[in-house]
């Protein structure tokens, strides 16, 4: 929609006593460069109720925008990596799985992705996975780990070492 149309579909909202919320556009600062925001405008009433005016609130999206390219870019090169990148939460529950995985472990991700991880391991092995769940949650570093791991519904034989676990920010999120 260009600005034009979006300003007359604004007001009319508002002419109307309505609010507008999460209105995207593109605005230009005073140096002449361009800004995502997200607009909110609401209607000014008078004291008999009539709309004598509008509020706008502008929020700069610019950070928001940024930070999802770059989890999309993350995300592409966790999909297209040749190793199998699984991820989980706190509680031991499968999050994300990518193709590599699906190809070693014999899963799809629909078939894994909320249920538990002991799924994919061994019995006699599940202390394992306590353990490493165990000194992430307590914000240590899980150096490489060579296991053995279930391929849908057997025994994959011994996993290559796997890279080391860091807790994140927003592990269990």
């Amino acid at each position: 929609m260009d600005r034009t149309r979006e300003i007359r579909a604004v007001l009319a909202k508002i002419k109307a006593g309505q609010h507008v919320e999460y209105l995207e556009a593109v605005r230009v600062r005073k140096d002449g460069t361009s800004v995502p925001v997200s607009l909110t405008v609401s209607p000014i009433h008078d004291a008999d109720g009539v709309v004598v005016g509008a509020s706008t609130i502008a929020r700069d999206l610019s950070e928001q925008r940024a930070a999802l390219e770059a989890a999309e870019r993350m995300a592409a090169i966790v999909q297209s990596s040749e190793d199998a990148i699984i991820s989980g939460s706190l509680e031991g529950t499968i999050t994300s799985w990518n193709r590599a995985a699906e190809r070693m472990y014999g899963y799809s991700s629909a078939e894994v992705i909320g249920k538990p991880a002991k799924l994919l391991t061994p019995k006699g092995r599940a202390g394992e996975v306590k353990a490493v769940l165990a000194k992430i949650k307590a914000g240590q570093h899980v150096e490489q780990l060579e296991t053995k791991r279930v391929r849908k519904g057997r025994r994959c034989g011994r996993s290559p070492p796997q890279p080391g676990y860091r807790p994140s920010a927003s592990a269990g999120h």
